[in-house]
């Protein structure tokens, strides 16, 4: 390429869609950005039912302080029953959002759940953090590759990278 093309392809990367179907309704999901989107695999036509006109927030049921944090995805997200399971790509420095994994509902892109990768107060591994407060000021421990499930049990398996900063764990 010229040295004056500037391609930044890091902002939107996307390693495939999701496929969903119930009967006669058959969905295509996929992000872009910060969104969610669900297209009628017949038509290609944005789902007007599914969250906003068709689209459901990354950010949705993320603190405030994470709202305006780089939240993006890099693989697809995995079906299970009514429910699209998703991780993130989040910043790896001090201003990373929380790495959580998301279950948003395949018809309506309502969040239904949300797996905190750094546990909240009464949370199981909450009492293994040193900073009580780490889940209120720090982010990452995301999964940006694949997961896998056991549809048999209802088990998602969920690899996760460290919690932010990555080169520095003395304050976690």
């Amino acid at each position: 390429f010229p040295d004056t093309l500037e391609i930044q392809t890091w902002l939107n990367v996307n390693r495939g869609v999701t496929y969903w179907e119930n009967g006669n309704d058959k969905r295509i999901l996929f992000t872009a950005g910060p969104e969610l989107y669900a297209l009628n695999a017949s038509s290609g036509q944005l789902i007007d039912s599914f969250g906003d006109g068709g689209k459901a927030s990354l950010k949705a049921g993320f603190q405030a302080r994470a709202e305006d944090l780089y939240v993006v995805t890099t693989s697809p997200g995995i079906v299970y029953e009514d429910l699209i399971i998703i991780g993130s790509r989040v910043s790896e420095g001090d201003d990373a959002a929380p790495g959580d994994i998301r279950a948003f509902d395949l018809r309506t892109g309502e969040l239904e759940w949300t797996f905190h990768t750094i546990p909240h107060p009464g949370e199981f591994g909450y009492d293994t953090w040193e900073d009580p407060d780490a889940w209120q000021k720090m982010g990452g421990a995301n999964s940006w590759p694949g997961m896998a499930l056991d549809e048999e049990r209802g088990i998602v398996y969920v690899p996760t990278g460290s919690a932010s900063p990555d080169f520095y764990g003395g304050n976690r």
